[in-house]
């Protein structure tokens, strides 16, 4: 059995594959060859015989060519012998034989008729003499008389024969000495494939994201496979370091509320019997603690549903959507909401994300204005719409601005757990805004507010 695998595993190899193909291809080429080269040549052999033959005939018609009555076994003779010696010939006038050359009956008697594609003019002696035949009409004392003629074809059947033979061995040749050299070639053009295998497999054994295969100089396919294999791997890594930061930074941030809420949980116990405004501060603080956990565990699922939730594209009025975000948006009296809005504004998008997008700007810029003001704006710009949210609040420091759609990221933490915030709106909108095949831009100077800019495509 293990004899039985191996040979299977062998056979399922990309260089005995392309080995394989080779000799196939390798025959096949060599078999039209072969084939293209004996016709040819078998062609202008049977050619060069026939035109032998037609000399015999033309030599044969000068026997009759006077008019007086000839004698034709004296007259063969002298045509034949000794230069046309090697022909047979027989001239026959219904069954009676006029003339027949030394031979004829070897021909006659020992002969058996062959076939050759067709032509059934050649006879193969016992001891192996082939011979053309042929027949044609000759007038011999004024009546028409059938004359047979037959000339030996052992030479040129020996040639054809020698050249069969030699385009056979050298193909056979050919076919080993080629299948060596394309297996050796094969293995050692393959041979980075296997390194590269090698590496996979070795990384299927650890968590070490860090590892990468070697890329290899050549050929360029193989160095483009490593190369694209490595930057998967890095993108791995990558991923897996962000997933273990968010479960940390989400057991860190989960942690807070449920600690504080324990907290006051032991002051009540202690003290909340006897004391009725510690009773009703803890229970507040609770409630703000517990609902700020309820809303940090709403955007967890989210930013786990959207790297899987399909997004719907169909055209929508983003104008009508922006409009009624802000008009649902509570009134403030330290902070107000002015709209530019513009209208008849369309986009291609799913309508719950995008207003999702809408809720989460608005709700961090007026997160971060203690009193001021937050301006909306929905314009066209070329084949893009630009959606702007800005306001008048503390700003944001130029070395905090990339980190801001980071997760768990907040400019000021205090500010944000004092409103509930979780630092995780803005990297929900980040990702929501990709779905779109879109960009969120940031501009901030500290001290003076900050413009959020969402650029969709139409």
């Amino acid at each position: 059995m293990p004899r039985k695998q191996n040979r299977k595993q062998k056979r399922g190899t990309l260089v005995y594959q392309v080995t394989s193909w080779y000799i196939w291809y390798f025959v096949i080429v060599l078999f039209m060859i072969g084939l293209i080269v004996l016709g040819s040549v078998g062609f202008f052999l049977y050619e060069r015989i026939q035109q032998e033959q037609e000399l015999l005939e033309a030599r044969l018609t000068e026997l009759t060519a006077t008019e007086e009555t000839v004698n034709l076994q004296e007259r063969l003779d002298a045509v034949l012998y000794p230069e046309y010696a090697e022909y047979a010939v027989e001239i026959r006038l219904d069954d009676e034989v006029l003339a027949r050359s030394r031979g004829w009956e070897d021909i006659e008697e020992d002969g058996e008729r062959l076939n050759f594609f067709g032509l059934n003019q050649f006879v193969l002696q016992e001891r192996d003499d082939l011979f053309y035949t042929d027949t044609f009409q000759l007038e011999v004392n004024g009546a028409l008389a059938l004359v047979e003629t037959g000339s030996e074809a052992d030479d040129e059947m020996e040639f054809f024969v020698l050249l069969f033979q030699i385009l056979l061995y050298t193909g056979i040749i050919s076919l080993l000495i080629g299948s060596f050299v394309i297996y050796r070639l094969t293995a050692r053009s393959l041979k980075p494939l296997s390194t590269i295998t090698a590496a996979v497999a070795a990384l299927g054994g650890t968590d070490d994201l860090e590892k990468r295969i070697p890329v290899p100089a050549k050929p360029g396919e193989l160095t483009e496979l490593a190369t694209v294999f490595n930057r998967l791997l890095h993108q791995l890594q990558q991923q897996f370091e962000r997933e273990q930061r968010f479960v940390s930074d989400a057991s860190h941030e989960l942690r807070t509320p449920l600690t504080a809420f324990r907290g006051h949980l032991k002051l009540l116990k202690r003290w909340g019997k006897d004391d009725p405004e510690i009773l009703v501060q803890g229970l507040e603080a609770m409630d703000q603690e517990s609902t700020r956990m309820e809303r940090m565990v709403v955007q967890l699922l989210t930013l786990a549903r959207t790297g899987h939730t399909e997004t719907k594209k169909e055209p929508l009025n983003l104008s009508a959507l922006v409009k009624t975000v802000i008009a649902q948006w509570p009134a403030s009296e330290d902070v107000s909401v002015a709209a530019e809005v513009g209208e008849g504004i369309t986009v291609t998008g799913d309508a719950e994300q995008l207003r999702q997008v809408a809720v989460i700007l608005l709700e961090n810029a007026q997160r971060y204005t203690e009193a001021g003001s937050i301006t909306v704006r929905l314009i066209e710009d070329g084949t893009s719409v630009r959606l702007e949210v800005k306001d008048t609040g503390i700003g944001i420091a130029p070395a905090d601005q990339e980190k801001v759609f980071d997760r768990f990221y907040r400019v000021d933490k205090a500010r944000s757990r004092v409103s509930g915030g979780t630092g995780l709106g803005l990297s929900i909108a980040s990702e929501l805004v990709d779905h779109h095949q879109g960009d969120i831009r940031l501009e901030s100077e500290l001290g003076k507010g900050s413009t959020f800019t969402v650029v969709l495509p139409k």
